[in-house]
């Protein structure tokens, strides 16, 4: 074999194994960009048919509103245990699929051909991704104020 070929061969599969900086997007700098484009809006709704609650997963359709004119542009997102890293915030399936569903249709509005750090499978993360991605789905305290909330961990009191 060609020593040029066998070199470029190792490199290309190299490259489908490692995250380069340039291969994805993160959901900050999608907001971002929605920001800076002066977005409208973000609808997100749970797709009830498709979800099983009980087995934690979760589809959510997301529409994003470039202007006051603008009809949308809708991603869907789904999250399970099996696609949600166990490093994550109780798992956070719920709020992982509506991320991935804004983040895709935040990409469809805005032309991004990137795919999304939220969008990857949880063994293609690096361990600072996994921190970031736990630090952006974590609830804010307002949330843990007052009664319980469905962001309190559900698994550990119904094993209890």
């Amino acid at each position: 074999m060609d020593p040029k070929k066998a070199v470029a061969r190792k490199n290309s599969t190299h490259r489908r194994n490692t995250l380069e900086p340039a291969q994805y997007v993160s959901h900050a700098d999608l907001l971002r960009i929605a920001k800076k484009n002066h977005c409208i809006g973000i609808h997100t709704e749970p797709v009830v048919a498709l979800c099983r609650p009980a087995e934690d997963f979760w589809v959510f359709r997301a529409t994003v509103y470039k202007s006051a004119r603008c009809r949308g542009f809708v991603g869907y997102g789904d999250a399970h245990p099996g696609n949600v890293s166990p490093l994550i915030f109780n798992h956070a399936e719920l709020r992982m699929a509506e991320t991935r569903a804004v983040n895709r249709a935040l990409r469809k509005a805005y032309g991004i051909a990137l795919c999304s750090v939220e969008e990857l499978p949880p063994w293609a993360l690096s361990a600072k991704q996994v921190l970031n991605l736990s630090r952006t789905l974590q609830p804010g305290k307002s949330l843990r104020k007052g009664v319980h909330h469905a962001n309190e961990n559900s698994r550990s009191q119904s094993t209890q």
